[in-house]
């Protein structure tokens, strides 16, 4: 499924079926099981519910430390 320029809720419910853990914050998702984000800066859910992704990041999959979520990425094989 093509993440960017649809409606981040969608988006984020998809990857919610793969990582129920997923970080939220004041400009998009995480998730650290799959090793990819989400951004949508605009998203606000009374004032901007249609806001879209405006970028996907994708990145190896981390390793939680602590609560203070450093990551340390683990070296490719």
């Amino acid at each position: 499924m093509p993440l960017n320029g649809i409606r981040f809720i969608e988006a984020k419910q998809w990857l919610k079926q793969f990582d129920n853990s997923l970080e939220e914050d004041v400009v998009g998702v995480t998730s650290y099981k799959l090793g990819i984000g989400l951004y949508a800066p605009d998203y606000d859910e009374d004032e901007e519910p249609e806001a879209l992704v405006e970028a996907v990041i994708v990145f190896k999959k981390a390793i939680m430390i602590n609560e203070i979520h450093m990551i340390h990425y683990a070296p490719s094989k």
